[in-house]
């Protein structure tokens, strides 16, 4: 799995299971919500051990009520 597609999948299980949300769509879906969460990757990195990879991943959100367009 590409590793744009992996941080995706796994934040969106990890948000799932919380119940914050209804669904998910994409940028230009035609589907109109209350609220927007958009995210972006700050930093990204690979730590390899003997006996496993890990990848630490720093991700800032952005919250936006969309009928006002203000956090």
């Amino acid at each position: 799995e590409p590793l744009p597609d992996l941080i995706t999948h796994r934040l969106t299980q990890y948000l799932g299971s919380a119940h914050l949300y209804r669904g998910i769509v994409q940028k230009n879906d035609p589907i109109e919500a209350k609220y927007l969460l958009s995210g972006r990757v700050e930093a990204f990195e690979l730590r390899p051990s003997p006996t496993s990879l890990e990848a630490h991943v720093r991700i800032s959100f952005l919250l936006t009520l969309q009928k006002e367009r203000r956090l």
